[in-house]
């Protein structure tokens, strides 16, 4: 589900259900990571679908970001909101966040996303971008997913 801006109610419901024993909670999180070898310094944030839905996503980055772990999050961008972005912005240590765009017009944004969240995607990437010029007077973007427009099947 991590490709679509649509969530389902089903998924909404099984991230925020703190009694479901499939979702790991910070404690198990915290109990992991503190016993990762010191030599391990990156953590990579995704699979299992949108990890911004985690409802513990905040204080996961912070205890991350007090172990000094590298941090990569992979994320369609549609939950970046101003408290997300300020984590990023602000990590002590490297933050690298991944956006899947999977398209480059908005008409194919929808059509294969099934939700009008372009330029609110883009928004969220340029003031990213913004944001990191202005403090450290560059920014880098890497684009890596396969852009589908001109696909005469979509």
């Amino acid at each position: 589900m991590c490709w679509r801006n649509g969530v389902a109610e089903r998924e909404k419901k099984l991230y925020s259900d703190t009694r479901n024993p499939q979702i790991l909670q910070l404690k198990d999180y915290k109990r992991i990571l503190l016993a990762t070898p010191l030599r391990w310094l990156d953590v990579a944030v995704t699979g299992g679908g949108e990890p911004l839905l985690y409802k513990d996503i905040i204080p996961l980055f912070n205890f991350l970001e007090r172990l000094r772990f590298n941090c990569l999050l992979t994320t369609n961008g549609v939950l970046i909101n101003d408290q997300i972005l300020e984590v990023i912005l602000n990590y002590k240590n490297t933050f690298d966040c991944a956006i899947s765009v999977n398209a480059a017009s908005a008409q194919t944004y929808k059509i294969v996303n099934g939700a009008d969240d372009f330029m609110r995607v883009l928004g969220v990437i340029k003031e990213m971008v913004k944001k990191k010029r202005e403090e450290e007077g560059a920014g880098k973007v890497l684009f890596k997913d396969r852009i589908i427009d001109g696909n005469p099947k979509i």
